[in-house]
């Protein structure tokens, strides 16, 4: 291998796939880096001041974390100080967390380790090294992220997924988040909102408990509608607000149908929540409410698909299947790779499947880990 690397002029990467002798296979590619690190250490020592690059690598990519805090119930943010993860964070993305087995938490000699986690990129700092990210607790690994400790070295991989993406002449965009789903679109609001757009928000919860990080939702958007399906209680709203704010009881469809007729003006849609949450807005979009709506405007859907590998196509866990309702032809696509998709071509039985696979299994496993910290 080391004829193709131990050059200096950075053109391409030999590993992996773009070597004949290690193509073909995930196995093939990890053999790659375990037999080329050797080179790679050779090439970077003939960098000057390679002692401190290296140092300042190392430095940046290491991942710790700050604090971890209940914003509502089942719903946790994760403050990391990791510098090199922080800077290529783009609304939308996302990280793939992990725990090292030899730093965690362990009970009667279990270590409580945590299996690969998709998590939303809420915000960033940049200048400061801080990830936000924010995740929903429904399965043991998810749990477990309560015992992460400040200061404890955690693995962040990422961002990862692709950006959301503004479309031409786009003047008007309405963003639809249901629960966890609103903690996406902080950074996506704001993105259009710098870029001229005038943003309404539909935020929708399931009642006044699971209502977090107001003033976030506040800086995102020029006009709020909140929605619960209990009644609202106000209190918890910043006075200070410039926002026009509204408050409708209800789920998310029974705001959109009472809202109908002011849904003509946007040229863009993003929905982020629940598989079943988005089933429903694409049914109204696309069907029910199809009149309403301007005949070129595009919605998206965040597909929530279960991940793995999130490194864009190799393991195939978040696959998803699309549908051209004009044409029926199907495509599968790999939703860490874009989560971000045409709703209208999203198939949501597939969806749901593929979230429900692991059912009895995660059942099993909350059972035990449950009985594991009683005692």
């Amino acid at each position: 291998m080391s004829k193709f690397i131990l050059k200096t002029d950075h053109r391409f990467s030999h590993f992996g796939d773009r070597n004949p002798e290690y193509a073909g296979s995930v196995v093939k590619a990890l053999a790659s880096s375990k037999y080329g690190v050797c080179d790679v250490l050779q090439v970077l020592y003939q960098q000057k001041n390679v002692k401190k690059s290296i140092k300042d690598l190392v430095s940046s990519m290491d991942a710790h974390v700050v604090s971890v805090d209940e914003l509502a119930p089942n719903i946790i943010e994760i403050v990391i100080h990791a510098p090199l993860a922080s800077q290529n964070f783009e609304p939308g993305q996302f990280y793939k967390l992990q725990n090292y087995e030899t730093f965690s938490k362990k009970v009667n000699g279990v270590p409580l380790t945590i299996e690969p986690l998709a998590v939303t990129g809420a915000s960033v700092d940049k200048d400061q090294g801080i990830v936000k990210v924010i995740l929903l607790q429904n399965g043991v690994s998810s749990k477990l992220v309560s015992f992460l400790r400040p200061g404890e070295p955690v693995v962040l991989m990422g961002p990862t997924g692709a950006p959301t993406t503004i479309p031409d002449n786009c003047k008007k965009v309405l963003l639809i988040g249901g629960g966890l789903g609103n903690a996406v679109l902080f950074s996506i609001g704001q993105k259009f909102k710098g870029s001229g757009v005038e943003v309404s928000y539909f935020a929708a919860y399931k009642n006044n408990t699971s209502i977090f990080k107001v003033d976030e939702i506040q800086k995102a958007a020029h006009h709020i509608t909140w929605i619960c399906e209990e009644k609202l209680d106000a209190s918890w709203l910043l006075s200070d607000s410039l926002n026009q704010e509204r408050f409708f009881q209800g789920n998310i469809i029974d705001a959109l149908s009472y809202y109908k007729d002011e849904l003509n003006q946007y040229d863009h849609m993003i929905v982020i929540g629940s598989d079943k949450m988005m089933e429903a807005v694409a049914k109204f979009r696309f069907y029910d409410f199809k009149q309403h709506f301007k005949s070129q405007s595009f919605a998206v859907a965040s597909i929530n698909s279960p991940m793995q590998c999130m490194m864009q196509g190799i393991c195939g866990q978040c696959v998803q299947v699309q549908k051209d309702p004009k044409t029926g032809a199907e495509k599968v696509v790999f939703s860490c790779m874009n989560q971000d998709q045409n709703m209208e071509h999203v198939n949501f039985k597939c969806l749901h499947t593929r979230l429900s696979k692991n059912t009895v299994q995660e059942k099993i496993n909350l059972a035990w880990s449950s009985s594991l910290l009683l005692e």
